[in-house]
């Protein structure tokens, strides 16, 4: 699945398992651990990202 997102500046996304809804998501993600452990590993990241699966309002009440 292809996402573009107009909001460049840093957020996060719920995306419903469901009905597939992707929404933006403001709050303070800290990925630093992951990034280095990444680095110890040999790879050089750019960028990291976080994205919260589950079931958007709508799907709560009819799965």
């Amino acid at each position: 699945m292809a996402l573009y997102d107009a909001r460049t500046d840093p957020h996060q996304h719920t995306v419903c398992r469901h009905c597939g809804r992707v929404e933006d998501l403001d709050g303070e993600f800290d990925a630093s651990a992951l990034l280095n452990a990444a680095a110890t590993a040999g790879f050089m990241a750019d960028s990291a990202e976080l994205v919260i699966s589950g079931l958007c309002p709508g799907c709560r009440t009819t799965v």
